[in-house]
């Protein structure tokens, strides 16, 4: 019944879970207590991670052009913490586990190439590749508290079909 409210917004070339509350209070909710939600993703990269997990923490700042630049702690800048783990690799290419401990624009695809290892299909941040048509990135897990009950709720979205046959 009625609108739903936007919890959360993705990239528009990411794929995977949205959260959409059905009343504006349950959405000020959420949002307030979003630090709180585990936040998984999977990415497919070119090559393999100079560590199979890790931690990458830094700054970041937008410039003017729209694009995210690893920066020291400048003004206008935002920590950014992500990290990663490898979960499987095929040929050159290499799925990665991402939860994010902040959230910011293209934080995860800076922080991959970052890394040496841009995520596919994303011109942006320094790949050419483009095995699955589209960007490497899908919100895979959301891991929250229920705004009215409490219980522990595990929201998952699987790897599109596109990505998939990346990897096998």
């Amino acid at each position: 019944k009625g609108r739903p409210f936007v919890v959360h917004r993705l990239d528009r070339e990411t794929s995977g879970l949205l959260l959409f509350a059905r009343s504006a209070a349950v959405r000020d909710i959420l949002q307030a207590n979003w630090d709180t939600v585990t936040k998984t993703y999977l990415a497919i990269v070119e090559g393999k991670l100079p560590q199979p997990a890790g931690k990458v923490e830094n700054f970041l700042i937008y410039g003017k052009d729209m694009r995210c630049r690893l920066v020291r702690n400048d003004k206008g800048s935002r920590r950014a913490v992500t990290h990663y783990r490898a979960v499987a690799t095929h040929g050159k290419s290499t799925l990665v586990e991402v939860v994010l401990e902040t959230g910011r624009k293209h934080q995860i695809r800076v922080h991959l190439a970052g890394l040496g290892c841009p995520v596919i299909g994303d011109p942006v941040y320094g790949t050419a590749s483009d095995p699955a048509g589209r960007l490497g990135l899908h919100a895979h897990r959301l891991a929250l508290d229920h705004p009215t009950t409490g219980e522990r709720l595990e929201l998952e979205s699987p790897l599109p079909t596109a990505l998939r046959r990346v990897m096998e």
